[in-house]
């Protein structure tokens, strides 16, 4: 008696009819990934299936079932059909752009390591400077003239904690002077008495809870 080995391209092998990769196998024509398996063309996956071109939207969902629908291009949403339901990780969710929130989202409860902030730097001040809260916390701002006053503007609401620093840096001529609103409460010692030297830099931080009706400002740093 002989004995005949199938390699992958036979008729019960890995590559045709019934194989792995056949018509009906995993990843063949009507399988899981085949054209019109779950990831496939026209399967849940694909351009036309559920998560597709056919739902008339180019975005990414995450379905209440847990399922990821996807699609080539577009935002990622979160459960489509029900906008309230929650996104669910075990491990790490490795993000190359911005997570950005509605002016209602919160993070609950985080742990956060290798914490880090922007600043804006390289701003050069007029008569008036305005501190746009929807750009950062931080802002490095150099004194060209000789009174900058300073506003505040895109606070969040009340019930939400915002802290901004300023780093004033006084240019080559020095001697730069700076005015606030009425808002801001210096507490006691009064409004700080900025550094007079060409160059140097004096820290600012401003902190409310009040949507920017009282801001409580105080003097972090002086002469850098």
């Amino acid at each position: 008696m002989s004995v005949k080995f199938l390699n992958s391209n036979t008729a019960l092998g890995g590559r045709v009819a019934v194989g792995v990769s056949a018509l009906v196998g995993p990843t063949g024509a009507i399988g899981l990934q085949g054209l019109i398996g779950s990831t496939g063309s026209i399967g849940l996956q694909g351009p036309a299936g559920a998560g597709g071109s056919g739902t008339g939207s180019s975005s990414q969902w995450i379905s209440s079932t847990g399922g990821i629908i996807y699609y080539s291009s577009g935002s990622v949403g979160i459960n489509k059909a029900n906008p309230a339901g929650a996104l669910d990780v075990v491990g790490n969710m490795n993000i190359a752009g911005n997570i950005i929130y509605s002016t209602s989202g919160s993070m609950i409860n985080p742990i956060i390591q290798n914490y880090k902030e922007t600043v804006n730097l390289g701003v050069s001040s007029s008569s008036s400077y305005v501190i746009n809260c929807n750009t950062g916390n931080n802002f490095n701002v150099t004194l060209a003239t000789a009174t900058t006053a300073f506003t505040f503007i895109n606070v969040a609401p009340t019930g939400t904690l915002v802290n901004v620093n300023l780093f004033l840096t006084q240019d080559n001529s020095g001697n730069r002077l700076a005015t606030w609103p009425a808002s801001v409460s210096w507490g006691n010692p009064s409004t700080p008495v900025l550094s007079t030297s060409g160059n140097s830099t004096d820290i600012i931080s401003f902190t409310t809870f009040t949507g920017g009706s009282k801001w409580f400002g105080f003097l972090a740093g002086r002469g850098f």
